[in-house]
């Protein structure tokens, strides 16, 4: 007998279900403006467990989305409103040492959802020339040496 693998659908990790932080879609709401949870007091959720429209469930994204919860809890303790956030992500693809490609988009809140206000620009295009692919690849090591940077030290 043939034998099928059924990948389950991806949802919040199960510590966002029993803290009663996912509704029935399986993530988590939150306010976008603070990414505060909507189902928790003073909880606050990023990443891949959060409902962030637009934005891609990358770790990229989960980073911009914590600068973001981390200015929003120092406005909300001194009393001030949040600012109006921006989003970035970007993802780049190292095919080898000279061929780099990318992923670049910018984010903010529109009409009450986070949306993508980036248009043509975000990816290397087809047409690229070999200086441009190579070029690509460089910014691929510098980000990853400074996106590492940012995470770990």
């Amino acid at each position: 007998a043939d034998v099928i693998n059924v990948i389950p659908p991806m949802k919040a990790g199960q510590v966002a279900m029993t803290l009663g932080l996912a509704d029935s879609s399986g993530f988590c709401p939150v306010n976008r403006r603070t990414f505060a949870s909507t189902l928790q007091p003073n909880v606050y959720v990023i990443g891949d467990a959060s409902i962030a429209d637009a934005m891609p469930k990358s770790g990229f994204s989960a980073n911009t989305q914590a600068k973001v919860v981390a200015r929003a809890i120092v406005e909300e303790l001194a009393g001030r409103a949040a600012p109006e956030p921006l989003w970035e992500n970007t993802c780049y693809a190292l095919a080898g040492k000279d061929y780099g490609l990318f992923v670049a988009d910018v984010f903010k809140i529109v009409d009450g959802k986070i949306a993508r206000i980036n248009g043509k620009g975000r990816y290397l295009p087809l047409n690229a020339t070999p200086a441009q692919i190579k070029l690509g690849a460089r910014y691929q090591q510098a980000w990853l040496r400074t996106f590492t940077a940012d995470c770990f030290a």
